[in-house]
């Protein structure tokens, strides 16, 4: 509104960046601005996201919060991107009640470079495992199940499980956007009422991170027991390990696995 206002021939849009990039944003902007989960991980997902979009020369605004800095300028590194500035507590972040919270983070100003590279797939959905570092808010649910050494996935059959456990559920709003490779795969699915869910399998680890945004009860343990009936390929008397960041999703992935498959649970 304000380029319009202003007779400036400029253009704006808004993409989620946990998504696949579309065709269309592929080296096209000369800007992108990102407030990304101040993790590594989330700053390698947004930041690759932001060199994929970008022609060479275009500039990235980076939010980071002040302690993560460090960890920030080392993806950056990875990247190959250049610093240009830094403006510190620039940003200041409202609460739910549209109060002005302590919360304070950087400005950081980046050049994208010939050399830069992503360090993500731009055709491929965000990890579930970049929510890990913000898992204790209220406002997302995040879980782990890892299976035991010795017990590979088998990742073509897991893909077809999660397609059917989509179809199938009433909580997904369509099939969702997966992504597979020789070392796993990466699932996000948006939920009916709203949120996503965010999945990915890491075939060497033999590990499943699930996340869901917003949380809900009795939503979250439906998904639950349809992936662990995905996750039931294995057999009989296969063990998982489950980690959750609060009790009440450690319990619900245990009771489902147990109840499920007859799993022991470690």
């Amino acid at each position: 509104r304000r380029a319009r206002a202003g007779g400036l021939g400029l253009r704006a849009d808004a993409l989620d960046l946990t998504r696949p990039l579309p065709r269309r944003a592929l080296g096209r902007y000369d800007l992108v601005f990102t407030d990304p989960i101040s993790t590594r991980d989330g700053f390698a997902l947004f930041l690759s996201r932001a060199v994929s979009c970008l022609r060479p020369g275009g500039l990235i605004f980076c939010c980071a919060h002040a302690a993560a800095l460090e960890v920030c300028c080392g993806v950056v590194a990875e990247l190959r991107l250049v610093l240009r500035d830094r403006l510190a507590d620039f940003n200041r972040y409202y609460d739910d009640t549209f109060e002005i919270d302590g919360y304070r983070s950087d400005l950081v100003v980046l050049e994208r470079t010939a050399r830069a590279r992503a360090l993500y797939d731009p055709a491929a959905p965000a990890a579930a495992d970049i929510f890990r570092g913000v898992a204790s808010h209220r406002q997302h649910a995040w879980a782990e199940v890892r299976a035991l050494p010795g017990r590979p996935l088998d990742l073509p059959r897991l893909a077809e499980r999660l397609r059917q456990v989509t179809v199938a559920s009433p909580w997904a709003a369509g099939p969702g956007a997966l992504h597979q490779t020789a070392a796993g795969l990466r699932w996000l699915v948006v939920l009916r009422g709203g949120g996503h869910l965010a999945l990915s399998v890491d075939r060497e680890r033999g590990l499943l991170a699930v996340s869901v945004f917003p949380f809900d009860d009795a939503r979250d343990n439906a998904i639950y027991a349809d992936l662990a009936r995905a996750m039931g390929s294995g057999p009989a008397g296969a063990g998982h390990l489950v980690a959750a960041p609060d009790r009440r999703l450690l319990e619900s992935c245990a009771a489902v696995l147990a109840r499920e498959r007859g799993f022991p649970i470690l």
